[in-house]
């Protein structure tokens, strides 16, 4: 009995002495694992937390709110300005001007009236009709009163007297001859008008490029090139070309005409002809500038693409924002409301 007591009494101390010495094994490796902590890194981790705890504070957030309402501010003061200059653009495009050289240059259709015009209701105004005297092509020197046509033009407010060359639709000639070595000179007589009456002494005259179409016969009132009587009167024609690039018209077809510059010189008849002194002689002459074709372009310079361009630019820049930044930030947005914490949202848009 007192040998097992005392076995007994053994064991325990054994176990007591065990027992101590895991004790002291545990405090050892404790001490093992703070003695190799790092001290710079345990100093980096709380400042990183201590940064944490401030980019959060009131006063930063009070500081990104005021500077968010101020760049959306400013974006928007960039906007309406770039909204009126886009629309501004569309109703008033700009334009450039080139000069092409092509080999030969359509010869243009010709029309010519009498100034004034016939009100009277019964055709009695003897002084508003206009007669061709001859037409010369003066490089070949041949005739060409054969490629004029009598077309008196209706209007609301009376007739004018006119005749039209080259009014061949289905052929369109062409011409490779400037200057006067390529002009057609012809020679009209016009009735003078009596003294007791307001009206004009001469003819009108209008150049258009023969395409086929009608010419209108309010046209008459649109025009303003006059030929004064008792002078040869010389107009230049440049051949010009309208196309419309500008945003929107991008189906009106392109425009071609004559610009002209007009030369006079005296009109020399023979006066010993009974029909020379009573009627007025009118010259009217015409030759081309260049072999060249003015280009002109309406276009659009603040288009739809450039203002948005700029809407993206400055809303990037002062706003930060882009599609995929906005796309990427719907899930943490989302998932900010479930969690009920604003700070990856603030962190994602900061």
């Amino acid at each position: 009995m007192v040998a097992f007591w005392t076995k007994s009494q053994e064991s325990q101390e054994v176990e007591m002495v065990a027992g101590n010495d895991v004790e002291m094994e545990s405090h050892a490796d404790n001490a093992t694992v703070e003695s190799h902590v790092d001290p710079k890194k345990q100093r980096e981790k709380e400042r990183k937390k201590y940064f944490e705890s401030r980019i959060h504070s009131k006063y930063v957030r009070i500081f990104l709110a005021i500077m968010w309402i101020a760049s959306v501010a400013v974006f928007f003061f960039w906007l309406i300005p770039a909204s009126i200059e886009y629309q501004k653009g569309l109703k008033n495009p700009s334009s450039s001007v080139s000069t092409e050289s092509i080999p030969d240059v359509p010869v243009p259709r010709v029309l010519i009236c009498n100034w004034n015009q016939d009100n009277t209701g019964d055709h009695s105004c003897n002084y508003c009709n206009i007669t061709l005297l001859s037409c010369i092509e003066t490089k070949h020197n041949t005739n060409c009163a054969d490629r004029w046509i009598h077309t008196p033009k209706v209007t609301p407010w009376g007739i004018f007297d006119c005749y039209t060359f080259n009014d061949e639709k289905d052929n369109v000639s062409l011409s490779s001859d400037i200057g006067y070595a390529g002009s057609v000179a012809t020679l009209w007589s016009v009735p003078p008008p009596p003294v007791s009456t307001f009206s004009r002494e001469g003819a009108q005259v209008s150049f258009f490029v023969n395409n086929g179409s009608l010419i209108s016969n309010n046209t008459i009132y649109t025009e303003s090139r006059f030929a004064p009587f008792r002078l040869d009167t010389f107009y230049s024609l440049q051949y010009v070309q309208i196309q419309h690039t500008e945003q929107g018209a991008e189906d009106i077809p392109d425009e071609f005409y004559y610009q002209t510059v007009n030369s006079h010189t005296n009109l020399i008849v023979n006066t010993s002809n009974p029909l020379a002194r009573s009627t007025h002689y009118i010259g009217i002459s015409w030759g081309l500038q260049t072999l060249s074709k003015k280009v002109i372009i309406y276009k659009t310079d603040f288009t739809l693409e450039n203002f948005f361009g700029d809407f993206a630019g400055i809303l990037g820049a002062l706003v930060g924002i882009s599609a995929q930044k906005l796309a990427g930030s719907l899930p943490i947005f989302f998932y900010s409301i479930v969690y009920r914490t604003l700070h990856p949202t603030e962190d994602y848009w900061r």
